[in-house]
């Protein structure tokens, strides 16, 4: 179980053949992480404020399996793989009805933001963390994806 949201592509995701920028699936993930946060009762802003701390993206990888195009509907579900007192390894799956176009996974960390040191989730984010879905190691698609 993950937490989805659908997207709908607009021109401004599109190159010029109306194919989606490949940097435009990282911001789709980041939407869906926001909304697992939100939804897990993580108020992103709030933390900003009040919190000398930030979270960050530490490692990325992109699998593309198909193109996504412009008025596309896609869904965008998403869950954490693995859960460390300084990482958070996230899984979005981004598909077209149930074809697969675009698997995201991300490390988060936490930073103190003066000296950008990493340091520890704090407990109250922990405790958000761990009620997030996780989501299945592999894509779905014809057998495991492995992604180191």
């Amino acid at each position: 179980m993950t937490g989805s949201e659908t997207y709908r592509v607009c021109f401004a995701d599109t190159d010029a053949g109306g194919i989606v920028y490949h940097a435009r699936y990282f911001e789709m993930a980041e939407r869906g992480r926001n909304a697992v946060l939100a939804a897990a009762g993580f108020q992103l802003r709030d933390f900003y404020e009040t919190s000398r701390l930030v979270l960050v993206l530490h490692r990325a990888t992109l699998l593309f399996a198909a193109p996504a195009l412009l008025d596309d509907v896609l869904t965008l579900d998403s869950g954490i793989l693995a859960l460390r007192s300084v990482r958070s390894r996230w899984r979005t799956v981004i598909r077209r009805d149930d074809s697969l176009i675009c698997q995201v996974d991300v490390d988060l960390v936490c930073l103190e933001r003066g000296s950008r040191r990493l340091i520890a989730f704090p407990p109250e984010l922990e405790t958000v963390l761990r009620r997030v879905p996780r989501t299945a190691p592999s894509s779905g698609r014809g057998g495991a994806v492995a992604i180191p």
